[in-house]
């Protein structure tokens, strides 16, 4: 089963707005690009639910999508938050068996045939080479992001997700609600309620109906714990980014808000 986006709209030049699709050589480039299509995928859209497998391949381009692993059929843990750099498909996020695929950032991805996507990677060093690598990135965010839910506060994590939200799509306004929020990081709603409300009162965010906006990405990484310049760090070692170029951008930045 694959819930579809209410809108695909027709497919632009610019595939280098993923990542994933910019990495590639143009031979393997141009092996996908006539099956692509620009999705508008919604704030929380199921792409997967547990149990299924994805029967499309999705490159985010504004869109964020978010890995969350379930217990009995109810979710525990948001694993990872995939965006422009990355790629959402059955070999980089793996078993399906506990595994739910959640839009937490409503916004264009491009999405491809998961059947196309592996006949591509049969024929493409390339293209495996880059799956690989996102896979890695997987791992490190997920690892890291379970020691952070063991080890850290609530005023930590909520931070360390918002940057990373924030990394992912260039965005300061993350259209995110208390309850989807506490539903990826395994906590009630209400949790999520007092510890934005801390955050608020400091000045690093602020919230409006159905989103958070940070206001102060400085003050907000230091409310923050080590878990997300780890895995700040280890994004830009494994893409061979320079920090400062790409996912480094734009932490010193402060937004003026009414």
């Amino acid at each position: 089963m694959i819930h579809q986006a209410d809108n695909v709209i027709e497919l632009p030049h610019a595939l280098g707005a993923n990542q994933f699709l910019a990495a590639l050589d143009g031979i393997s480039r141009a092996e996908l690009a006539p099956h692509l299509t620009l999705s508008n995928l919604k704030t929380g859209q199921v792409l997967c639910d547990a149990g299924e497998n994805l029967e499309a391949v999705y490159f985010p381009v504004t869109a964020g999508i978010s890995l969350q692993y379930t217990t009995g059929g109810k979710t525990t843990l948001g694993v990872t938050e995939i965006g422009r750099e990355g790629i959402v498909c059955d070999d980089v996020i793996g078993s399906t068996t506990q595994r739910r695929v959640v839009v937490y950032h409503g916004g264009f991805a491009y999405r491809l045939y998961a059947r196309r996507f592996a006949d591509a990677c049969d024929a493409s060093p390339a293209i495996r080479r880059q799956v690989f690598v996102r896979m890695q990135l997987v791992l490190a965010q997920a690892s890291q992001v379970m020691f952070c839910s063991r080890h850290h506060v609530m005023r930590h994590q909520v931070s360390r997700w918002l940057l990373i939200a924030y990394e992912r799509s260039r965005s300061i306004e993350i259209p995110v609600t208390h309850g989807m929020l506490g539903q990826m990081l395994g906590v009630r709603r209400e949790t999520i309620t007092d510890t934005a409300r801390q955050l608020h009162e400091l000045g690093v965010i602020h919230q409006h109906r159905g989103a958070i906006v940070l206001t102060d990405l400085a003050r907000l990484a230091g409310q923050g714990c080590d878990c997300h310049r780890v895995i700040h760090d280890e994004t830009c070692r494994i893409l061979a980014i320079d920090d400062g170029t790409e996912a480094g951008v734009g932490l010193s930045r402060r937004v003026r808000t009414t």
